[in-house]
């Protein structure tokens, strides 16, 4: 993060890397940094598997791009695993990673070995400055906050940590999945099925509905809600202007599991409203204009968290996704020609036709979305729609590659 003149620090935008699509779609949004974690060591074991070779490439890829990457090992590592995390720091330091997220305390002293910059993961909770000023001594850089703090407890961490002349850093969640546990240490998962929250391979139980029978007597109730342990997503686009105002050094984007598309819009977002909170051209119409791009991605609903107070009534109404715009996949880029400015997509599982607004996605290309502004037979002949099982040819706004995914994106019913 860097210091402007008037003093206010200017947030580092950090954005998922679930996978390459969303890599590329960070890197294009223009997103300061990335977070990603490699097989086995990171809280999102369903994400695209990854090895050390991967993410040195990635983070040669988020270098060239003016970025930085930092590799998520947040989970708890047992005894008979610290020999490979051991390798896996060795190679960290050899790709060139900018610092660990971690909070294993064995981690955490492999790392420091190997005078990696350590960035403490929300999974240690720390919500005070004296537990900041603790791990600053075990050579923590930046400290992702505990979830539930306030905004007003949020601030005067941070300030304590400067009156006492402190580099440290703070990094706070701004948008994106809540977890029902505290700062996302859930049992749930592991006890009905075996699959640990806190080794990153959980099955999300909260997200369903529950049945409550009387031991006794047989009777059952439903629970009110369809969902009532599961908590709406969080968003805090209302608010960026005061948590910049509070000092926040990074403004984190949750969603490793998310697609390209999420990934583009919320960096985007969150980065126009970080400028204008550090310009102090902030206001409430930016605001609701960047809410309603948000809705138009994944979500479950949205909450301000922790922020503006205990979220009592922010458990999600519906199970699953309810941005405003779903996509339909309709088929495949076959090739591209830049001198064209347009690509054959062979359409697979729909048809498209003039003004659908269309989302190209791909590991290079990221997410790309346009307009369907011009269309061609395959006899090079202008056609306003054609159906699955043709190859039409389309002007696109911006290169794609061969092998790129296309889907139309349709207002939800």
């Amino acid at each position: 993060m860097k210091k402007p003149e008037n003093h206010v620090i200017t947030p580092e935008i950090v954005a998922p890397a679930g996978s390459e699509e969303s890599l590329a779609a960070a890197l294009g949004a223009r997103a300061d940094a990335v977070y990603a974690g490699v097989s086995g060591f990171n809280m999102r074991a369903g994400a695209e598997p990854l090895d050390m070779t991967r993410i040195a490439e990635w983070t040669k890829r988020a270098h060239d791009a003016g970025a930085k990457l930092y590799l998520a090992m947040n989970v708890l590592v047992f005894d008979d695993e610290l020999e490979e995390a051991a390798r896996i720091l060795d190679r960290a330091v050899g790709a060139g990673v900018d610092a660990v997220i971690l909070w294993d305390a064995g981690l955490m002293d492999l790392a420091r070995e190997r005078e990696i910059p350590l960035h403490l993961s929300t999974q240690a909770s720390v919500a005070n400055s004296r537990a900041a000023a603790m791990y600053e001594t075990k050579g923590v850089r930046r400290i992702v906050l505990a979830r539930e703090l306030s905004l007003e407890h949020l601030r005067r961490t941070i300030t304590a940590t400067r009156d006492r002349g402190s580099s440290l850093e703070f990094e706070a969640f701004v948008h994106g999945a809540m977890c029902v546990a505290v700062s996302g240490r859930c049992l749930t998962s592991q006890f009905l099925y075996n699959r640990s929250a806190n080794r990153g391979d959980c099955l999300q139980p909260c997200r369903r509905s529950y049945r409550v029978t009387d031991m006794r007597n047989g009777n059952e109730l439903t629970l009110d809600g369809h969902t009532v342990m599961s908590a709406r997503d969080l968003c805090t686009i209302d608010i960026a202007d005061r948590l910049v105002d509070a000092g926040v050094g990074a403004f984190k984007i949750e969603g490793r599991m998310r697609d390209a598309l999420y990934v583009k819009t919320t960096v985007e977002c969150y980065r126009e409203a970080r400028e204008a909170a550090v310009a102090g051209t902030f206001d409430a119409r930016l605001a609701s204009s960047l809410k309603n791009r948000l809705e138009r991605v994944f979500h479950r609903g949205f909450s301000s968290g922790f922020y503006l107070g205990p979220p009592d009534h922010d458990i999600a109404k519906e199970e699953g996704n309810l941005s405003s715009v779903v996509r339909s996949y309709a088929g495949r880029v076959l090739n591209y020609y830049p001198k064209a400015g347009a690509a054959d997509v062979r359409l697979e599982a729909r048809g498209l036709a003039l003004g659908d607004t269309l989302l190209v996605t791909g590991p290079t290309t990221g997410a790309l979305e346009f307009e369907a502004n011009s269309m061609r037979s395959e006899k090079n002949n202008p056609v306003e729609a054609s159906e699955a099982g043709n190859v039409i040819g389309i002007a696109t706004p911006e290169r794609v590659r061969e092998g790129d995914r296309v889907y139309v994106l349709d207002e939800r019913n």
